[in-house]
C-alpha cells in the first residue's frame, strides 16, 4: 500500500468533513464525510431552483 493511499484512509476514517483547497479556493481533496454532506446539499439546492 502507498503512503497517499494510507493517509487518504486515515482521513477517511475521520468523522468529520475534511476539505483541502489551494490558494485559489480549487478543491484538492474531500474526505468520505466531506464528500457525502456536500453532494446532499448539492441535491437539495438544485430541487430548490427548478
Amino acid at each position: 500500500m502507498e503512503k497517499l493511499e494510507i493517509v487518504k484512509g486515515i482521513l477517511d476514517s475521520y468523522p468529520y468533513n475534511i476539505i483541502f483547497v489551494n490558494n485559489d479556493y480549487i478543491i484538492s481533496f474531500m474526505n468520505k464525510k466531506a464528500e457525502a454532506h456536500y453532494r446532499k446539499g448539492q441535491r437539495a439546492n438544485r430541487k430548490k431552483h427548478i
